[in-house]
């Protein structure tokens, strides 16, 4: 944990970011006239952190956990549309979270699809857009933007667990 009582008053709090493994906050402070930025972190140890991860395939058909000799699933129980039309993911615990993300891969980029994440325990929702229009999974026209037999989103979590 860092003492900020310790930090010296010319020091000005200017953000802080959470990355893959460290909290780290930005801290500049004058040196001679000019910014410089140092870092302070309270690590997580390594034997603590958690990956998780897999792919969902958006297969014409409907959607499902792509897993096979070349494509693994760690974590993911189950993944569906919900009623809102957004992809809802159920994993094992992923509390607290350090970092999670959701890549449309190279055939729905090509497509202009994007992917936002929210995620919560053991659930996950992601919405996605196709040219900045959110799509709604339910509507047959949106889900045909999407669905195709290599058409997938890669999902990851990384947690302190």
């Amino acid at each position: 944990m860092i003492d900020f009582r310790k930090i010296s008053k010319s020091v000005k709090l200017v953000g802080i970011s959470f990355m893959a493994i460290t909290s780290v906050f930005y801290v500049t402070e004058k040196v001679s006239g000019y910014s410089s930025f140092s870092f302070l972190s309270s690590q997580v140890p390594q034997s603590q952190i958690k990956q998780r991860g897999g792919v969902i395939r958006f297969d014409p058909k409907g959607i499902y956990l792509h897993a096979n000799e070349t494509h693994h699933s760690v974590g993911i129980i189950t993944a569906y549309i919900n009623h809102k039309g957004q992809l809802e993911i159920i994993t094992e615990a992923v509390a607290p979270i350090i970092t999670a993300s959701a890549n449309p891969d190279e055939t729905l980029a090509e497509r202009g699809i994007t992917a936002g994440l929210s995620v919560g325990n053991q659930k996950t929702v992601i919405s996605f857009s196709q040219n900045g229009r959110k799509l709604n999974l339910n509507n047959p026209a949106d889900y045909d933007k999407i669905s195709g037999s290599s058409s997938n989103v890669w999902v990851s979590w990384t947690s302190n667990q």
